[in-house]
């Protein structure tokens, strides 16, 4: 069964386009899908010409299963691989194989309990997607200050003064990919 797909716009602070999400609909992410599911988001990235960094999630267990070089060489900087999961030292093993093939990287949901303090005290992590739901601002200002965090995306909040990008149902609610090319241009349009 293939996924179907949904797009959530990232926003800077500035207002400006920073990214979107592809979020798999109708389908039970786990351990054991993940990997499917993030070729199909993958086919549907290349398929497209989106002019923003597509952010797809996976589990850090299963970057050991990508071939990152052919990934690299066709996409590059186009998709940010955000991390989920909470085990270190599959956080560590990841993030080598990321590093060394150049895929930016993201640690997702920082603050549900699978991604915490504990984890970023062993990986640096360059984008920490915060759930304000779940954590409070003031972790925002303590990522980038104490755990030396270049970019904080904050989730289901529209404003955090210390965060860099916004992603919230509020500021877009996601839609179904087929509508992503519409969307987008509406937004060169504003």
């Amino acid at each position: 069964m293939r996924p179907k797909f949904l797009f959530q716009k990232i926003f800077s602070r500035s207002g400006k386009l920073f990214g979107i999400e592809l979020l798999a609909r109708d389908f039970t992410i786990s351990p054991f899908t993940d990997l499917h599911i993030f070729y199909c988001a993958l086919e549907e990235v290349a398929a497209r010409n989106i002019p923003v960094p597509v952010h797809v999630n996976l589990y850090a267990s299963s970057v050991r299963f990508v071939n990152w070089n052919d990934l690299v060489s066709y996409f590059g900087s186009r998709i940010v691989v955000e991390l989920v999961e909470r085990d270190v030292q599959l956080h560590l093993t990841a993030i080598d194989r990321l590093i060394e093939a150049g895929i930016p990287f993201a640690l997702d949901d920082f603050g549900n309990g699978s991604a915490n303090y504990s984890v970023l005290r062993e990986v640096r992590f360059p984008i920490v997607k915060v759930d304000l739901e779940l954590a409070p601002p003031s972790a925002v200002r303590e990522l980038k200050r104490k755990f030396g965090v270049e970019c904080v995306i904050a989730e289901k909040a529209e404003t955090c003064p210390q965060a860099d990008a916004f992603q919230s149902f509020s500021l877009h609610y996601p839609e179904p990919l087929d509508r992503l090319e519409e969307s987008l241009a509406l937004e060169k349009e504003a």
